[in-house]
Protein backbone atom coordinates (compact mmCIF):
# COMPACT_ATOMS: atom_id res chain seq x y z
CA UNK A 1 0.00 0.00 0.00
CA UNK A 2 1.61 3.25 -1.19
CA UNK A 3 0.59 6.73 -0.04
CA UNK A 4 0.59 9.79 -2.32
CA UNK A 5 -1.15 12.72 -0.69
CA UNK A 6 -4.58 11.46 0.38
CA UNK A 7 -4.48 8.62 -2.14
CA UNK A 8 -3.62 5.03 -1.28
CA UNK A 9 -2.50 2.87 -4.17
CA UNK A 10 -2.23 -0.88 -4.65
CA UNK A 11 0.91 -2.58 -5.88
CA UNK A 12 0.12 -2.10 -9.57
CA UNK A 13 -0.76 1.61 -9.05
CA UNK A 14 -3.90 1.19 -11.17
CA UNK A 15 -6.37 1.27 -8.25
CA UNK A 16 -6.52 3.80 -5.47
CA UNK A 17 -8.76 5.10 -2.71
CA UNK A 18 -8.87 8.60 -1.25
CA UNK A 19 -9.12 9.01 2.51
CA UNK A 20 -10.37 12.10 4.35
CA UNK A 21 -10.45 12.58 8.09
CA UNK A 22 -13.82 14.05 9.06
CA UNK A 23 -15.92 14.73 12.13
CA UNK A 24 -19.22 12.89 12.00
CA UNK A 25 -22.14 14.37 13.92
CA UNK A 26 -24.24 11.36 14.90
CA UNK A 27 -27.05 11.58 17.44
CA UNK A 28 -25.57 14.70 19.01
CA UNK A 29 -22.05 13.33 19.45
CA UNK A 30 -19.04 14.30 17.34
CA UNK A 31 -16.93 11.35 16.24
CA UNK A 32 -13.65 11.37 14.34
CA UNK A 33 -13.95 9.06 11.36
CA UNK A 34 -12.35 8.20 8.05
CA UNK A 35 -14.31 8.83 4.86
CA UNK A 36 -13.19 6.73 1.90
CA UNK A 37 -13.97 7.43 -1.73
CA UNK A 38 -13.04 5.04 -4.51
CA UNK A 39 -11.53 6.88 -7.46
CA UNK A 40 -10.27 4.15 -9.75
CA UNK A 41 -10.91 0.42 -9.83
CA UNK A 42 -11.78 -1.94 -6.99
CA UNK A 43 -8.81 -3.58 -5.32
CA UNK A 44 -10.09 -5.83 -2.51
CA UNK A 45 -6.63 -6.48 -1.07
CA UNK A 46 -5.84 -2.76 -0.94
CA UNK A 47 -9.18 -1.95 0.66
CA UNK A 48 -8.76 -4.68 3.28
CA UNK A 49 -5.39 -3.21 4.23
CA UNK A 50 -6.91 0.26 4.65
CA UNK A 51 -9.78 -1.17 6.66
CA UNK A 52 -7.49 -3.16 8.98
CA UNK A 53 -5.53 0.01 9.69
CA UNK A 54 -8.40 2.46 10.22
CA UNK A 55 -10.64 0.08 12.17
CA UNK A 56 -8.11 0.18 15.01
CA UNK A 57 -8.61 3.92 15.54
CA UNK A 58 -12.12 4.75 14.30
CA UNK A 59 -15.49 3.74 15.75
CA UNK A 60 -16.93 3.91 12.22
CA UNK A 61 -15.49 3.62 8.75
CA UNK A 62 -17.54 5.31 6.01
CA UNK A 63 -17.39 4.96 2.24
CA UNK A 64 -19.08 6.93 -0.49
CA UNK A 65 -20.12 4.58 -3.24
CA UNK A 66 -22.58 3.78 -5.99
CA UNK A 67 -21.42 0.15 -5.90
CA UNK A 68 -22.60 -1.38 -2.58
CA UNK A 69 -21.85 -4.93 -3.75
CA UNK A 70 -18.09 -4.38 -3.46
CA UNK A 71 -18.25 -3.25 0.18
CA UNK A 72 -20.91 -5.58 1.58
CA UNK A 73 -18.50 -8.53 2.03
CA UNK A 74 -16.38 -6.26 4.26
CA UNK A 75 -19.30 -5.72 6.63
CA UNK A 76 -20.56 -2.40 5.26
CA UNK A 77 -24.23 -1.46 5.10
CA UNK A 78 -26.00 1.32 3.28
CA UNK A 79 -26.83 4.02 5.83
CA UNK A 80 -27.49 7.12 3.72
CA UNK A 81 -29.23 7.21 0.34
CA UNK A 82 -30.01 10.04 -2.06
CA UNK A 83 -33.26 10.96 -3.71
CA UNK A 84 -32.56 12.14 -7.26
CA UNK A 85 -35.25 14.14 -9.04
CA UNK A 86 -34.73 14.27 -12.83
CA UNK A 87 -37.26 16.66 -14.27
CA UNK A 88 -37.99 19.23 -16.94
CA UNK A 89 -37.09 22.78 -15.89
CA UNK A 90 -40.55 23.91 -17.02
CA UNK A 91 -42.04 22.21 -13.96
CA UNK A 92 -40.50 24.86 -11.68
CA UNK A 93 -42.39 28.18 -11.38
CA UNK A 94 -40.58 31.28 -12.62
CA UNK A 95 -39.63 33.91 -10.05
CA UNK A 96 -37.96 37.29 -10.21
CA UNK A 97 -34.30 37.40 -9.24
CA UNK A 98 -35.03 39.53 -6.17
CA UNK A 99 -33.17 38.01 -3.23
CA UNK A 100 -30.78 35.89 -5.29
CA UNK A 101 -27.18 36.09 -4.03
CA UNK A 102 -24.38 35.09 -6.38
CA UNK A 103 -21.37 33.37 -4.80
CA UNK A 104 -22.43 33.75 -1.14
CA UNK A 105 -19.73 34.27 1.48
CA UNK A 106 -18.35 31.14 3.13
CA UNK A 107 -19.53 32.41 6.53
CA UNK A 108 -23.10 32.64 5.23
CA UNK A 109 -22.86 29.16 3.71
CA UNK A 110 -21.61 27.78 7.02
CA UNK A 111 -24.41 29.47 8.99
CA UNK A 112 -27.04 28.03 6.65
CA UNK A 113 -25.49 24.56 6.74
CA UNK A 114 -25.38 24.53 10.53
CA UNK A 115 -28.99 25.71 10.79
CA UNK A 116 -30.25 23.21 8.21
CA UNK A 117 -28.44 20.21 9.71
CA UNK A 118 -29.95 20.85 13.15
CA UNK A 119 -32.94 18.90 11.79
CA UNK A 120 -30.79 15.88 10.85
CA UNK A 121 -28.11 13.48 11.98
CA UNK A 122 -25.31 11.63 10.17
CA UNK A 123 -23.73 14.74 8.66
CA UNK A 124 -20.12 15.92 8.71
CA UNK A 125 -19.09 19.01 10.63
CA UNK A 126 -17.88 21.87 8.43
CA UNK A 127 -16.08 25.18 8.94
CA UNK A 128 -15.35 28.28 6.85
CA UNK A 129 -12.19 26.68 5.47
CA UNK A 130 -14.23 23.76 4.17
CA UNK A 131 -16.44 26.05 2.09
CA UNK A 132 -13.43 28.08 0.96
CA UNK A 133 -11.83 24.85 -0.23
CA UNK A 134 -14.96 23.72 -2.11
CA UNK A 135 -15.04 27.03 -3.98
CA UNK A 136 -11.33 26.99 -4.79
CA UNK A 137 -10.75 23.35 -5.72
CA UNK A 138 -13.56 22.79 -8.20
CA UNK A 139 -14.23 25.71 -10.51
CA UNK A 140 -17.10 23.85 -12.21
CA UNK A 141 -19.10 23.85 -8.98
CA UNK A 142 -20.98 27.05 -8.16
CA UNK A 143 -22.95 28.38 -5.20
CA UNK A 144 -26.04 30.55 -5.25
CA UNK A 145 -27.94 31.81 -2.24
CA UNK A 146 -31.23 33.46 -1.38
CA UNK A 147 -31.54 36.45 0.94
CA UNK A 148 -34.53 37.71 2.90
CA UNK A 149 -34.46 40.78 5.11
CA UNK A 150 -30.73 41.14 4.33
CA UNK A 151 -29.98 37.64 5.66
CA UNK A 152 -28.92 34.73 3.44
CA UNK A 153 -31.28 31.87 4.34
CA UNK A 154 -30.58 29.19 1.72
CA UNK A 155 -28.01 28.01 -0.79
CA UNK A 156 -27.56 25.57 -3.65
CA UNK A 157 -24.30 23.92 -4.69
CA UNK A 158 -24.66 23.12 -8.38
CA UNK A 159 -23.00 22.43 -11.70
CA UNK A 160 -24.24 23.56 -15.11
CA UNK A 161 -23.99 21.18 -18.05
CA UNK A 162 -24.85 21.82 -21.69
CA UNK A 163 -28.51 20.91 -21.43
CA UNK A 164 -29.19 20.50 -17.72
CA UNK A 165 -28.22 21.77 -14.29
CA UNK A 166 -27.22 19.34 -11.54
CA UNK A 167 -27.94 20.46 -7.98
CA UNK A 168 -25.63 18.53 -5.67
CA UNK A 169 -26.65 20.07 -2.36
CA UNK A 170 -29.53 22.21 -1.15
CA UNK A 171 -29.81 23.79 2.29
CA UNK A 172 -32.80 26.03 2.95
CA UNK A 173 -35.32 27.19 5.53
CA UNK A 174 -38.54 26.45 3.63
CA UNK A 175 -39.75 25.08 0.30
CA UNK A 176 -40.35 28.55 -1.15
CA UNK A 177 -36.67 29.41 -0.71
CA UNK A 178 -35.69 26.17 -2.43
CA UNK A 179 -37.99 26.82 -5.39
CA UNK A 180 -36.69 30.36 -5.89
CA UNK A 181 -33.10 29.16 -6.04
CA UNK A 182 -33.92 26.26 -8.35
CA UNK A 183 -35.83 28.64 -10.61
CA UNK A 184 -32.76 30.84 -10.93
CA UNK A 185 -30.18 28.12 -11.68
CA UNK A 186 -32.47 26.34 -14.16
CA UNK A 187 -32.65 29.31 -16.52
CA UNK A 188 -31.43 28.41 -19.99
CA UNK A 189 -31.44 24.63 -19.49
CA UNK A 190 -34.10 22.07 -20.32
CA UNK A 191 -33.71 19.73 -17.35
CA UNK A 192 -32.89 19.74 -13.64
CA UNK A 193 -31.23 16.93 -11.72
CA UNK A 194 -31.72 17.55 -8.00
CA UNK A 195 -29.94 15.45 -5.35
CA UNK A 196 -31.45 15.51 -1.87
CA UNK A 197 -31.48 13.31 1.19
CA UNK A 198 -34.02 10.50 1.19
CA UNK A 199 -35.65 12.19 4.20
CA UNK A 200 -36.69 15.25 2.17
CA UNK A 201 -40.01 14.44 0.54
CA UNK A 202 -40.37 16.99 -2.25
CA UNK A 203 -42.95 15.21 -4.37
CA UNK A 204 -45.52 17.84 -3.40
CA UNK A 205 -43.32 20.49 -4.98
CA UNK A 206 -42.70 18.54 -8.18
CA UNK A 207 -46.03 16.94 -9.03
CA UNK A 208 -45.72 13.76 -11.08
CA UNK A 209 -41.94 13.44 -10.59
CA UNK A 210 -40.90 10.26 -8.81
CA UNK A 211 -37.38 10.40 -7.33
CA UNK A 212 -34.84 7.67 -7.93
CA UNK A 213 -33.30 6.36 -4.72
CA UNK A 214 -29.56 5.82 -5.07
CA UNK A 215 -26.92 4.58 -2.61
CA UNK A 216 -24.64 7.29 -1.23
CA UNK A 217 -22.81 6.36 2.00
CA UNK A 218 -22.12 2.95 3.53
CA UNK A 219 -20.76 2.39 7.01
CA UNK A 220 -19.19 -0.28 9.15
CA UNK A 221 -19.16 -0.28 12.95
CA UNK A 222 -15.62 -1.20 14.00
CA UNK A 223 -16.38 -1.48 17.71
CA UNK A 224 -20.00 -2.41 18.45
CA UNK A 225 -19.47 -2.66 22.22
CA UNK A 226 -17.96 0.84 22.36
CA UNK A 227 -20.87 2.29 20.39
CA UNK A 228 -23.37 0.69 22.76
CA UNK A 229 -21.55 2.07 25.82
CA UNK A 230 -21.29 5.52 24.24
CA UNK A 231 -24.97 5.78 23.31
CA UNK A 232 -26.49 3.48 25.96
CA UNK A 233 -28.37 1.49 23.34
CA UNK A 234 -28.12 -1.95 21.76
CA UNK A 235 -27.55 -2.19 18.02
CA UNK A 236 -27.41 -4.95 15.44
CA UNK A 237 -25.42 -3.25 12.71
CA UNK A 238 -24.36 0.07 11.16
CA UNK A 239 -27.86 0.62 9.79
CA UNK A 240 -29.42 0.30 13.23
CA UNK A 241 -26.68 2.53 14.70
CA UNK A 242 -27.44 5.36 12.29
CA UNK A 243 -31.19 4.99 12.74
CA UNK A 244 -31.10 4.35 16.49
CA UNK A 245 -32.98 7.47 17.57
CA UNK A 246 -35.27 8.04 14.60
CA UNK A 247 -33.84 11.39 13.48
CA UNK A 248 -33.65 11.79 9.67
CA UNK A 249 -30.26 11.40 8.01
CA UNK A 250 -28.52 13.98 5.84
CA UNK A 251 -25.10 13.98 4.21
CA UNK A 252 -24.05 15.57 0.90
CA UNK A 253 -20.25 15.27 1.15
CA UNK A 254 -18.83 13.82 -2.06
CA UNK A 255 -15.21 13.64 -0.92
Amino acid sequence: MALKGKRYYGEDQSSFFELSEKTLNLHGKKLQTTYITNKNGHDALLFQGILDWKSKTDLFTLVKTSNPEFYEPFGFELVIASNVYNMASSIVPEFKVDGIVLDPKSQDLLNIYQTFTQHFTGFFERNIEHFDSMKKNNKDIQFVGFSENKKVIGYLRYQKHSSHVEILEACYDKSGTLLRMISYVSRGVSRIVLHTSSAEHLQKLFIGVKPQRLPFIMARVNDKALFERLYHIKIISAYSAFNAFGKPLFNRDYE
